[in-house]
């Protein structure tokens, strides 16, 4: 197993540097100075829980976690089981099986299934993004290379010899 990924707060931890290199930003309005962390008060009456790594934007007002805006969103599936999926898929030249992911993973099936299918997508829009910025930057290039042509210069016909 990998080691950044052990336990929960660990590959949250590791996710939050690599998301986030010069500190959080906001996912819902892109502000990136004033974002707090939500800590539990000490003495509340509803109860001292707060959903670990959630942060607050103090332009928008809205809650969010490292989490927002990527394949890991909406899932119940602990957040250091996909890391390791990742680290499973990208590392393997061949690729890796759900059925592989379920049984090292030790989770259902199913579970395997759809974080294998999510990874994959994520992969490949990736790869799309990077080959559409390819090509237009060899499109720039190739318009920055052509030398100006004259335009349309109006040729004297050439008088015959009779």
């Amino acid at each position: 197993m990998a080691p950044h990924f052990t336990t929960e707060a660990k590959a949250r931890k590791f996710l939050e540097e690599a998301r986030w290199p010069s500190g959080a930003v906001c996912p819902h309005c892109g502000q990136a100075g004033k974002i707090y962390k939500l800590t539990p008060r000490p003495k509340s009456r509803k109860g001292s829980h707060v959903r670990a790594g959630l942060r607050k934007c103090s332009r928008c007002r809205r809650e969010f976690t490292v989490t927002v805006g990527t394949v890991f969103e909406h899932s119940r599936i602990p957040l250091k089981k996909w890391l390791l999926a990742y680290y499973l898929v990208c590392g393997s030249r061949q690729g890796v099986s759900a059925r592989r992911l379920h049984r090292t993973l030790g989770i259902t099936y199913k579970s395997a299934w759809f974080m294998a299918r999510r990874i994959r997508y994520a992969i490949e829009s990736i790869a799309v993004r990077e080959a559409s910025i390819e090509r237009a930057l060899a499109a720039e290039a190739s318009v920055a290379v052509q030398p100006e042509r004259a335009s349309h210069e109006i040729l004297e016909p050439v008088a015959q010899i009779a």
